[in-house]
């Protein structure tokens, strides 16, 4: 076990959790994949994705890189099975860790974690690590959360706030950090890359429907800090109400921000 995600705590079992990462991916990539094209992500170009888990950004990359290639590393074996399946020999599927994976130095175009910093108790040498892959010129974009700044949502559920603060501290607890996309440029900048940028993407439930986020906020997901003590039951069925009446609110909506920090490898050869 490594880092602070824990896929078989999803209460609905690795399948719901699997299709709540499905889901995940549906909501944002539009936006992402914009962006990375406004980055100069090209079809030649050879990406290295860092956790990718079962392959389901990957198969949004191999899309955007038809003449490339894309390589993933991920260190759960059973993600690797699943991303194996899934992708077949359209990408080279890496067991291994973020921090040290074992590829070779100034490989890469272009290396995606998307949804994996907020995890590892050191950001800070997976960046160095995707440092070391890329080429001179090579590009590491990071797509992050911010749990101070996930969004809004009308109607607004002020007296849950409190409630899923107590919840989030059990990944801290575990080492990961619910609050990292703030930390992102300074991270980045640490590392070693140049021509540090934040940008901030949105997705709405106006254009996406409100279905397309009900497993991104689904409150059983908050059933693992009930079981470690960190909220009482009585706090989570609250939630389950609270969200229950948000749903069947006509007017209901969610507009959900997504962190995206990017930098460069510089053409200097670099010296410890």
């Amino acid at each position: 076990m490594s880092g602070s995600y824990r896929p078989e705590e999803n209460p609905g079992g690795l399948d719901e959790e699997l299709a709540r990462l499905k889901s995940q991916v549906e909501l944002s990539w539009p936006e992402e994949k914009r962006l990375l094209r406004s980055l100069g992500l090209t079809e030649g170009m050879t990406v290295v994705e860092l956790g990718g888990g079962p392959g389901f950004v990957t198969e949004k990359l191999l899309e955007l890189v038809p003449s490339g290639a894309v390589h993933v590393v991920e260190l759960d074996p059973g993600m690797c099975l699943l991303a194996e399946a899934r992708l077949g020999a359209r990408a080279r599927v890496h067991q291994g860790s973020v921090l040290d994976t074992g590829l070779p130095d100034a490989r890469f175009d272009l290396a995606l974690a998307r949804f994996v910093f907020q995890h590892l108790e050191e950001p800070l040498l997976a960046a160095r690590e995707a440092l070391r892959l890329l080429r001179p010129g090579g590009r590491l974009v990071v797509s992050e959360l911010d749990a101070g700044l996930w969004g809004v949502a009308e109607p607004s559920l002020p007296e849950l706030a409190p409630i899923h603060r107590k919840a989030e501290r059990l990944q801290l607890q575990r080492g990961g950090n619910r609050f990292i996309g703030r930390h992102l440029v300074r991270l980045l900048t640490a590392a070693g890359f140049t021509e540090v940028r934040l940008d901030v993407i949105a997705y709405h439930s106006d254009a996406l429907g409100l279905e397309a986020f009900r497993r991104q906020l689904d409150p059983e997901r908050l059933r693992p800090a009930m079981e470690a003590g960190l909220i009482s039951p009585e706090e989570l069925e609250q939630v389950r109400a609270g969200y229950r009446r948000f749903y069947d609110t006509p007017s209901a909506s969610i507009l959900m921000l997504g962190f995206v920090a990017h930098g460069l490898r510089s053409f200097v050869d670099l010296q410890d």
